[in-house]
C-alpha cells in the first residue's frame, strides 16, 4: 500500500501568500503561505513558508518547496501505469462555517474549490 497526499485547486496556480495566525508556547506568531512562482508550460510550483513574530521579526523562507504542481487524474494514471491496481481519492469536508473539517472520506468526483486537500492510497495488484 502506498500513501500520498496532494492539494491544489484553482488558487493553486496562483501567485499568493496566506497568511494565519497561530497560538504557539511563546504568543502568537503569523505563519505565511507564500506561493512565489509557477510556471504552468512544465508545472514547476516554488512555495515558501515564512514566519512573523510578535516583537516584529521575521523568519523568511524558513522551508521552500521547488517540485511540480501534479493534477489528480495525472497521479493516478502514473499509479496505474506503476502497477497499483486499486487507487482510492480521500477527499477533506467541510464543517458548517465553511471551514475543513479534517475529516476525510473516500470518493469518486470533488468539488472545483480554490483549495482542497486530499489523500491518496494506492493497493498494488
Amino acid at each position: 500500500m502506498f500513501f500520498l497526499d496532494a492539494y491544489g485547486g484553482y488558487d493553486a496556480y496562483r501567485l499568493t501568500a496566506e497568511e494565519r495566525v497561530i497560538q504557539g508556547d511563546d504568543g502568537l506568531f503569523t505563519y505565511i503561505w507564500d506561493q512565489a512562482h509557477y510556471d504552468p508550460i512544465s508545472g514547476r510550483l516554488v512555495c515558501h513558508i515564512h514566519f512573523a513574530f510578535k516583537d516584529g521579526s521575521r523568519l523568511d523562507r524558513a522551508f521552500s518547496y521547488d517540485w511540480r504542481l501534479w493534477s489528480l487524474p495525472e497521479i493516478r494514471e502514473l499509479l496505474a501505469e506503476a502497477g497499483f491496481g486499486r487507487v482510492l481519492c480521500y477527499w477533506q469536508g467541510w464543517d458548517a462555517q465553511g471551514e475543513p473539517d479534517g475529516i476525510f472520506v473516500p470518493v469518486e468526483e470533488g468539488e472545483p474549490e480554490a483549495g482542497w486537500i486530499a489523500y491518496l492510497t494506492a493497493e498494488r495488484s
